[in-house]
Order: C-alpha cells, then sequence, then structure tokens
C-alpha cells in the first residue's frame, strides 16, 4: 500500500528571512506546521478537530520536532513540501 502524501508549494516572505535573507528557523517550523494542516484536509481532517477535539475530548499536540538544515533558503525561494506519515502509533504519529 502507498503511503499517502501530499505536496504544497511555499514561497519565503521578507518577514520570515533575517538581515541576510535567509529564512529564520522558526519559520522553517511554520512551514512543517503548514504542511501537516494542508496534509489532514487533503485526506478530510479538519486541522483544528485533529489538533483539538473538544466533543471527544482528545488531542493531537506537537511533543517534538527535529529538523536538519541542508541548504539556506532565502527570500522569495519556491519550496516544495511533500508531507507525509512515517508511523502510526497507538497514541500518535510521526509526520515526514
Amino acid at each position: 500500500m502507498a503511503i499517502p502524501s501530499h505536496t504544497i508549494e511555499i514561497r519565503v516572505r521578507f518577514g520570515e528571512t533575517d538581515p541576510y535573507g535567509v529564512a529564520y528557523f522558526a519559520a522553517i517550523l511554520d512551514y512543517f506546521k503548514r504542511g501537516m494542516d494542508e496534509f489532514l484536509r487533503s485526506r478530510g481532517l479538519p486541522p483544528d478537530g485533529v489538533y483539538r477535539n473538544v466533543k471527544r475530548s482528545f488531542g493531537f499536540p506537537v511533543v517534538a520536532t527535529q529538523c536538519r538544515y541542508r541548504s539556506p533558503v532565502r527570500f522569495d525561494d519556491l519550496l516544495t513540501l511533500r508531507t507525509r506519515i512515517h508511523r502510526v502509533e497507538e497514541k500518535g504519529a510521526t509526520f515526514g
């Protein structure tokens, strides 16, 4: 069975960069979060209903992140972000 994935494009905005025009690390994590949100939407799941489901008294918080920077991402770069689930466990999932 193929692992479901979803791809989006993100353009680096000026406000996400440092004085040298390189995207600030927190912006990169925001891109990852956007990728997760769009992945969920592509599967018919509203992100707010997944991360915080008051009706069912459960949540799906992000409890850990990891990122390896391979090259700088600069202002106005157009990025292609592919999100998929690497692993599903009883109490969580690992996105990549």
